[in-house]
């Protein structure tokens, strides 16, 4: 006889739970008491205890029942709990206090010597054991109740100790779900584990009749460039019901990977069954399989078939192929062009949470409609996603040529920045000066900053200055400040017109000027170094110019960070060198310079344009 008493005391009001060590006491309706014990003596595992009680004027009066099981000793049973009624006083505010004494005995004297054996091993940390262990578990065998759940808890001590076949097995039960929920990336985590542990071992597991090793040795005969095997595993993967061995199979079977041909009947077959099992890659490309009609004969109604069919998966998947619905009924690709129906699937996606599809669907209308406004919004929300610009510069040009200069101005950033066209700096001027003489704002402050930076146009800081002023009326404090600044600039420059240092000595006035802004900057105003670096550069002394430029950039001076990021990325004075122009970007951007930011966004979209257009 073995006796534990808990030698704790605990009150309990209707309705709430208390803990005991790791046993919990619930009452749940006045009446009925239930407690399960969660390995509370670090011996006994998933014991359960009812307790019935009536509540009387006098006190309670307790009746109990007990089932469980010692911890991987099943031949032990509990006998019962015993009940001590400490104190109560149900009847007046529902409280109960109460002590607990568990006891168990030993149903069976003998227990499988080769559970017993295993099991002490494993506790000892042996991964082989560990693993034999919940093999035990898995089968059911010597003398245990089949248990997936404590299958997959020493399977995973074995993994987590190393044994690569333990990984394999914990892989399998992770994806197939077995003793717990699916968790088909942490399970591929451990495949790939298990193949750099022990290459062999994803073979043997293979062999065996595992799935999850088939594929995964199907995917590492694949980069072996030994395709013909690969493809026989994955099919012996896909037959039973592996889902990326499926998709493997029919991404293989459309391309066709020497000296697998191309096989686009096989690869719909294979591309369904894992669309049958719900998978959205698989699903968008069976669609487009029968919207383009490649390899297959084309059936639209089959196509839209599975498009709704997607659409019915939640979440941001199904948002993106509303959208794409929406999309192709918009402009006829693939499909009738059909407003209606575009607007449709628009709303649909926009109230299945997508802000931008609801945007669209608000203005598509009147923008085919040829609304100036609602195009050039249209348009914003094209320009809003790199995939979009060429339609945002359709949707701009439309508005623009209505008289739109919102979308003047946006079409010259597109052309200033390169973005859906080649940049084009002529181009942008243009439009920005187009917008500017309409009064758009945004445009005289754009134009503004060419004139500044001698972008398409030749430096003249009147002009900026002037673009600036105008732009800033109730718009911009950081137009004015560009304005002010500039303005020193300009007027410092204007002294020293003409000014070279082989006409100093006859020059007195200019050698003066130059003395008091080389004594300023020689006492550490970054201002005057800045002014030094800009009047030396308007006379193509790009050395002196860049000296200065890095004696301010050095103390903090954010504009001269861009400014020589600027010379770097056209190649203005100095060799140009992306690399080193973006370096300068980031100093600048960390010292709050906006512009810098910008210029670090728009190498970004080069990057990625040059990368798409390599791809």
């Amino acid at each position: 006889m073995i006796t534990f008493v808990s030698g704790e005391r605990f009150q309990l009001n209707y309705g709430q739970t208390a803990q005991l060590k790791n046993t919990d006491f619930t009452i749940t309706n006045g009446n009925v008491m239930k407690t399960i014990f969660g390995n509370p003596f670090d011996e006994f595992y998933d014991v359960s205890l009812t307790l019935n009680f009536q509540s009387e004027k006098e006190g309670i009066t307790l009746s109990l029942s007990s089932t469980g099981a010692w911890e991987d000793k099943p031949s032990y049973e509990w006998k019962g709990f015993q009940i001590s009624l400490l104190s109560a006083d149900a009847y007046h505010d529902g409280t109960v206090t109460l002590e607990v004494t568990a006891e168990g005995y030993d149903k069976q004297e003998s227990i499988d010597p080769v559970f017993q054996e295993t099991l002490q091993a494993a506790k000892e940390g042996d991964p082989m054991a560990m693993y034999a262990l919940s093999e035990i578990y898995r089968k059911g065998t010597a003398g245990i109740d089949r248990d997936d759940s404590k299958s997959l808890i020493w399977c995973r001590k074995a993994a987590e100790a190393g044994y690569a076949l333990a990984m394999c097995s914990l892989g399998d039960k992770l994806i197939e779900g077995r003793g717990t929920q699916k968790v088909v990336r942490e399970g591929s985590w451990w495949y790939r584990k298990a193949s750099k542990a022990d290459p062999k071992v994803i073979l043997q597991k293979a062999e065996e009749g595992s799935p999850g090793a088939m594929y995964y040795l199907g995917e590492r005969l694949l980069e072996e460039s030994r395709v013909e095997q690969a493809v026989s595993w994955f099919q012996k993967a896909g037959e039973r019901g592996v889902v990326r061995a499926m998709n493997r199979l029919g991404e293989i079977f459309r391309e066709g990977r020497d000296p697998v041909s191309q096989d686009i009947p096989q690869s719909v077959l294979w591309y369904e069954r894992s669309a049958e099992e719900g998978n959205r890659e698989a699903i968008v490309i069976l669609a487009e399989f029968y919207l383009k009609g490649e390899g297959i004969k084309k059936d639209i109604p089959r196509a839209l078939k599975w498009f709704e069919h997607a659409t019915e998966a939640g979440g941001s998947f199904a948002e993106e192929v509303m959208e794409r619905l929406g999309h192709m009924y918009a402009y006829g690709e693939e499909l009738p062009k059909d407003i209606k129906e575009a607007i449709k699937w628009f709303r649909k996606a926009g109230d299945a949470g997508s802000k931008w599809a609801r945007a669209v669907s608000e203005n598509f209308e009147m923008a085919d409609k040829g609304d100036a406004e609602a195009m050039y919004k249209l348009a914003q929300k094209y320009h809003e996603r790199r995939t979009g610009y060429k339609l945002a510069l359709d949707w701009y040009n439309r508005s623009a040529e209505k008289g739109h200069a919102g979308a003047m101005h946006k079409l010259g950033v597109m052309h200033y920045d390169g973005q859906g066209v080649d940049q084009d700096l002529v181009i942008a001027l243009w439009w920005f000066k187009r917008a500017a003489n309409l009064g758009n704002k945004d445009a005289m402050h754009s134009l503004g900053d060419m004139y500044a930076n001698e972008c398409a146009v030749r430096r003249d800081f009147k002009k900026a200055i002037e673009l600036f002023e105008l732009s800033a009326q109730g718009v911009s404090d950081e137009a004015l400040e560009k304005a002010a600044f500039y303005s020193k600039v300009e007027n410092i420059i204007k002294k020293w017109s003409g000014f070279s240092l082989t006409t100093a000595e006859k020059n007195p006035e200019s050698a003066l000027l130059k003395a008091k802004y080389l004594a300023e900057a020689e006492k550490g105003d970054t201002d005057a170094m800045y002014i030094l670096g800009s009047i030396y550069r308007f006379q193509k002394d790009y050395p002196v110019a860049k000296a200065w430029y890095q004696k301010a950039a050095d103390q903090g001076h954010a504009q001269a960070m861009k400014t020589i990021g600027m010379d770097f990325y056209r190649g203005y004075g100095v060799e140009k060198d992306i690399e080193k122009a973006v370096v300068w970007f980031q100093r600048a951007a960390v010292h709050g310079h906006k512009e810098a930011l910008e210029m670090l966004e728009r190498v970004r979209k080069d990057n990625e344009k040059r990368d798409s257009d390599h791809g």
